[in-house]
């Protein structure tokens, strides 16, 4: 069983506000059972279960764009890795699940980047050096 990070600045966001009460508890339930990178392995009926609505995943685009599909038919957090990590480092054996589901999952850094609306990256000079 894992534990993660619960950001209690969300119910102060509008983006959050505006949710359902059923897609505030999908976003928990995706957050609180996604593997170490935020990829989920859909299991829809469980999610109903767990949740106490029927999900599908329609309910998933109700998420605005932090959850996005991959060509598998998983789905990834988008925010998941900042939020639970920082910056990930390949010193850091905490972090080797994340790095191990990345690759398994074929998501890159590039990836990533376009999927949060910077497609051309966001390092700086400054950052560079």
């Amino acid at each position: 069983m894992a534990k993660r990070f619960s950001g209690t600045e969300k119910w102060g966001k509008e983006w959050f506000q505006q949710l359902s009460p059923k897609h505030k508890c999908l976003w928990q339930y995706l957050c609180d059972t996604c593997d170490h990178a935020g990829v989920w392995e859909p299991n829809f009926s469980l999610a109903s279960f767990q949740i106490g609505a029927k999900i599908t995943s329609q309910d998933i685009d109700a998420l605005n764009g932090r959850v996005v599909g991959l060509p598998s038919g998983k789905f990834f957090v988008v925010d998941f890795i900042d939020f639970q990590y920082g910056k990930l480092s390949q010193d850091c054996k905490a972090h080797v699940p994340a790095f191990k589901s990345l690759e398994k999952n074929g998501i890159t850094q590039e990836m990533i980047r376009v999927w949060k609306g910077y497609p051309k990256g966001i390092d700086t000079l400054m950052d560079i050096d």
